[in-house]
């Protein structure tokens, strides 16, 4: 959330910022910041004199929307995080403003490339009507087309499981299973597996302090259990949370994985402790039970049976290291 940068952090950063959004996508959106240049040229732009006043109401939001990400900042995390009020807001804004211009844009080409009854026709109208003619298809086109050359667009933002095998074996478990994994692909297996698991990083947005807490000391018991050597401390927090699965990325126990994973450097000492350990040949317990107690293996993770793991030893596990 925070940024050194305080221009990146008041505006584009990804939940402080005011312009954080993208709200150009697609970039004819940017054709609403035209509204208040032509609606100073009435002759030119001669359906301008058919706004009403209640185009204020534009102005309104536009205001609201500020003074509310203002507020959320002086009030930091007790309102909504500072970005909800604008964008959503500054979207229909610009789409409005948008479809306002094009149709002001348009009238004025049709007005243009058109002769009304009593009026001379100038010499070179034809050449005028072909210029109508070709603007208006170019802007429809524009309109139309360019959405369809946008990456991404819409941004539906739907979630793609990407192991439907890994997703299978966890239905295939008790409906009451508890899966442990430091990994972020467990954020999808309460979707795509219906099955509950310890932590996840979708859900460590601290915005309750009571849920936070909670979660935070799962995460740190987690850390600990997963890079202790000591086995001991592993069996007891499979016992304390009832875990029944172990799911783990491939690497997860390596030094040159914990040093590159920053969500896990937020819950400290935790992390620092287990990089001291990693960097010390210290390894953690769990390598030596991971070949013994593998139910499942796919491409990039291994799942563990922890029934497995308590019935081991130290001498077991150090042999296996």
């Amino acid at each position: 959330f925070f940024r050194n940068n305080p221009l990146t952090f008041f505006l584009l950063g990804e939940r402080s910022g005011l312009l954080n959004v993208g709200f150009v996508r697609p970039g004819t959106l940017t054709l609403g910041l035209l509204l208040p240049i032509l609606s100073r040229f009435p002759n030119q732009f001669p359906l301008v004199k058919q706004i009403s006043t209640r185009i204020r109401l534009l102005l309104h939001l536009l205001l609201v929307s500020i003074g509310m990400f203002l507020a959320a900042h002086a009030l930091l995390f007790k309102l909504h995080l500072p970005s909800r009020y604008t964008e959503h807001s500054f979207r229909i804004l610009l789409a409005l403003s948008a479809g306002i211009v094009l149709t002001l844009i348009l009238d004025a080409l049709l007005k243009r490339g058109s002769v009304q009854p009593g009026e001379n026709v100038p010499n070179n109208f034809q050449f005028i009507q072909v210029i109508t003619v070709v603007s208006t298809v170019l802007i429809a086109a524009l309109v139309i087309l360019y959405p369809c050359f946008v990456e991404d667009f819409p941004l539906t933002k739907y979630k793609i499981g990407h192991y439907p095998a890994l997703y299978q074996f966890f239905q295939e478990q008790p409906k009451d299973s508890l899966i442990a994994s430091s990994a972020e692909e467990a954020n999808n297996l309460p979707i795509f597996a219906q099955r509950s698991i310890l932590v996840g990083r979708e859900y460590a947005i601290p915005y309750h302090w009571g849920y936070y807490r909670q979660f935070r000391q799962r995460a740190i018991d987690l850390i600990q259990a997963q890079y202790s050597p000591n086995l001991a401390q592993l069996k007891h927090f499979i016992q304390r949370y009832g875990i029944d699965l172990w799911l783990l990325e491939n690497k997860v126990l390596t030094l040159k994985y914990l040093t590159k994973d920053e969500w896990l450097k937020q819950y400290q000492p935790a992390t620092e402790e287990a990089l001291t350990r990693l960097r010390d040949g210290r390894y953690p317990a769990l390598l030596g039970v991971v070949k013994d107690c593998s139910v499942f293996k796919t491409k990039g993770f291994i799942v563990l049976q922890t029934s497995c793991i308590l019935e081991k030893s130290e001498e077991e596990i150090i042999n296996r290291k």
